[in-house]
């Protein structure tokens, strides 16, 4: 499935992988292993520089997906609450007027778009959503893709975490759930298409400056040539220049971990070889940031 995923301010392209089985007479034979490369395949041919899902931690198919080259990037966590739990959250953030919590209906549909797209930007892993994907998965929704009915006027709401919200999520349950796995189809178009973001924070936190630095995993070599400000993404090493597994890229693509967070602890980072100037580079273009994958969004 295309999704197109948030990473900032940029528009990642994405291939998603869902509905993946064998049937129990057919197992063990290498199926699922070169159905996914096919897939990948797919991927290459339609520009699309990542590919993502979502599955079981140790599962079947998590063994599969992982031996093909497919990266842990992290756990979905997310938070259960009835109506009650929603509204004591609220009245903690001081934002609730007491009128209550209802549906959302044909009215409220570009509203609610506008905040959805305004909010994602502050965080990695949303999807980009067409009006005709909202009216399919919210105004259609089925009972897996937004809450359970209970019981007549209960409903239970599933929110992501944010430790922004610590003090109200302490009404509701957290939940542990799968894994978000990625895999990186093309490493030099995925740079391409964080570019702008990229660039952005470079300015921001280094200036405009003329510097060369690069990045090696698993999926390949990109290198980015700086120049006052504006990036070239070439295929090759710099002088300045890291490598890191594959968990670690794709961490650090969706900004799951900073760069300073994953260099003080060190398990994703294979090489090092940066001056001081290279570290407030790779530090400001890598920074930690809110990640989130809606239930709705699920390939």
């Amino acid at each position: 499935m295309h999704r197109r995923i948030r990473s900032g301010k940029s528009i990642i392209d994405c291939g998603g992988i869902a509905n993946v089985s064998t049937h129990p007479k057919h197992r063990m034979r290498g199926m699922a292993t070169k159905l996914m490369q096919m897939a990948l395949d797919i991927c290459w041919e339609k520009g699309w520089p990542i590919s993502s899902l979502i599955t079981g931690y140790g599962s079947d198919g998590y063994r599969v997906y992982r031996k093909i080259g497919y990266a842990n990037t992290t756990f979905i966590h997310e938070y259960v609450g009835t109506c009650e739990n929603v509204d004591n959250a609220l009245k903690t953030l001081r934002r609730y007027d007491g009128s209550g919590i209802s549906e959302m209906g044909e009215e409220d549909l570009h509203a609610v778009m506008k905040i959805h797209d305004e909010y994602g930007i502050k965080i990695s892993g949303y999807c980009q959503r067409s009006e005709k994907y909202w009216r399919k998965k919210i105004m259609e929704k089925t009972y897996y893709q937004s809450f359970f009915y209970e019981g007549e006027g209960i409903k239970v709401f599933r929110i992501p975490k944010h430790e922004e919200l610590s003090e109200a999520l302490k009404y509701f349950e957290i939940m542990k759930e799968a894994i978000y796995m990625n895999y990186i189809v093309n490493q030099k178009k995925l740079f391409e298409a964080m570019r702008g973001e990229l660039e952005e924070r470079i300015i921001k936190g280094c200036g405009e400056l003329n510097y060369e630095i690069s990045i090696r995993s698993p999926y390949g070599c990109t290198k980015l040539e700086i120049s006052s400000g504006k990036i070239n993404v070439v295929e090759g090493k710099a002088k300045n220049h890291i490598q890191v597994t594959s968990d670690g890229i794709v961490k650090l693509i969706y900004r799951v971990e900073g760069f300073e967070e994953m260099l003080n602890e060190g398990k994703d980072m294979i090489r090092i070889e940066i001056d001081g100037e290279a570290l407030k580079i790779f530090e400001a273009i890598f920074p930690r940031r809110m990640f989130q994958i809606s239930p709705i969004d699920e390939w």
